[in-house]
């Protein structure tokens, strides 16, 4: 997610405009797609952990 667009868009006060508001939804959309992806590699790095421990006990 861009922080300078979001502060930008929150220092001017509330999203005033349909502009503003597709920018906030765009990297509201972004950062949960980077969030599930994380959770993804994560899960995947997990996942392999354990069947390196059940191959190599």
């Amino acid at each position: 997610m861009n922080q300078a667009i979001i502060a930008e868009i929150m220092r001017s006060g509330e999203p005033d405009s349909i502009l503003d508001f597709q920018i906030l939804a765009r990297e509201s959309a972004k950062w949960e797609e980077e969030q599930r992806d994380a959770e993804f590699v994560q899960s995947e790095q997990v996942f392999c952990e354990n069947i390196r421990k059940l191959v190599y006990a």
